[in-house]
């Protein structure tokens, strides 16, 4: 008679039997993605070359259920229950590509400093607003009315004083046209919340006036040079965890799993977490 791996002090007979019954239901998926999203939810990156992608589901979910990781957004009990629900969700998606790149970006790399992990989480969630944009038509105008207004505005710069001597110039605005068509960022990301129903109102702002030092202001300033070497460590870091949880409950919301179930819930982050509640007052240093 065979003898299961899991301690008693960590599952109960009960919760082995559902995470082997829900091992036994998840779908089937390319190695690759089947390791991407058990990456992210541990947190922990592992390489293709493992032997993990190429064990069975219930033997790889025994092993990972025994190695808890602080940083990770899946309890070990509901690790079954996660890669069932989470790959089925993802075996359906159209737009895998995108959703690919932001599980890459959100699993942790091995020494990277506090300004390139930051920016990566802020790709993982362009990207999963990139996800939304190609699900419907986020742009002002329609193709062809655009079309129209391109040929005039171009029809004007070429008339303008300050252009029409300049092709140089003009060819420089040109380049920008097509990008009036498109919708804010700010824009696309509040969509994004209400499609999905995403809470999150304890956490960092993303969006905000730039006094205020919101998510995407100190993103920018990183993007532009800012080493933020005159800034508190402590509150970048801090910035670093609330754009995590900001992401991982995008993902966790397109993947359709409930963000009460991770670690990256209110509840769960309530929970003797410090930096969880000290944005306020590390914003308030940047100023």
């Amino acid at each position: 008679m065979s003898r299961s791996i899991y301690p008693e002090t960590i599952l109960s007979s009960g919760e082995r039997n559902k995470l082997e019954e829900a091992s036994k239901e998840t779908p089937e998926l390319e190695p690759g993605d089947r390791l991407l999203i058990i990456s992210f939810a541990m947190q922990r990156r592992l390489n293709e070359d493992d032997s993990v992608v190429e064990r069975s589901p219930d033997i790889l979910l025994n092993e990972l259920a025994m190695d808890e990781i602080d940083g990770g957004f899946i309890e070990a009990v509901n690790l079954g229950e996660f890669l069932s629900a989470t790959c089925q969700t993802f075996s359906v998606l159209e737009q895998k590509d995108v959703l690919r790149r932001a599980l890459g970006f959100m699993i942790p790399t091995s020494g990277e400093t506090i300004e390139s992990s930051f920016l990566s989480l802020f790709s993982a969630l362009e990207s999963t607003l990139t996800f939304l944009r190609r699900q419907d038509e986020y742009h002002i105008l329609p193709r062809q009315d655009f079309e129209q207004l391109e040929r005039d505005l171009k029809k004007w710069l070429k008339q303008h004083p300050l252009f029409a001597d300049d092709a140089e110039r003009r060819a420089l605005v040109y380049e920008k046209i097509r990008e009036l068509n498109r919708l804010p960022f700010s824009t696309v990301f509040k969509k994004f919340c209400e499609r999905y129903d995403l809470y999150l109102a304890d956490l960092w702002p993303l969006l905000g006036p730039r006094k205020d030092w919101p998510l995407l202001e100190i993103r920018h300033r990183l993007v532009h040079g800012d080493p933020f070497l005159s800034r508190p460590v402590e509150t970048l870091q801090c910035a670093r965890e609330h754009l995590k949880w900001t992401a991982a409950r995008m993902i966790l919301s397109v993947l359709e799993w409930p963000i009460s179930k991770s670690k990256a819930s209110p509840e769960q982050l309530s929970n003797n977490n410090q930096t969880y509640t000290s944005w306020p007052e590390q914003r308030e240093r940047l100023a």
